[in-house]
């Protein structure tokens, strides 16, 4: 059998994964601070609307890592003991 009857219901399997973890895919695409928390409130609350919801809005609305300032030294300045 195969071909088109096992291709659709695997392909929607996917589709619906992809939409279910799309808070989640979000958080990590954009590197939020916390998006370990958004994917565990994704992964057992993410089945209610509401939990769904909760993890896309964090997963917007946390701001991302940024990188420190880099250290401006004056010329000829020892470098520093910390490695920065």
């Amino acid at each position: 059998m195969g071909g088109l009857a096992t291709s659709v219901p695997t392909g929607l399997s996917v589709l619906i994964l992809v939409l279910y973890f799309a808070p989640a895919l979000e958080a990590y695409r954009r590197k939020v601070v916390d998006r370990g928390s958004v994917l565990a409130i994704n992964l057992f609350l993410g089945w209610t609307i509401i939990g769904w919801v909760v993890a896309l809005a964090m997963a917007e609305r946390t701001a991302t890592t940024k990188a420190p300032p880099p250290t401006i030294r004056p010329p000829g300045a020892p470098p520093s003991p910390f490695g920065d």
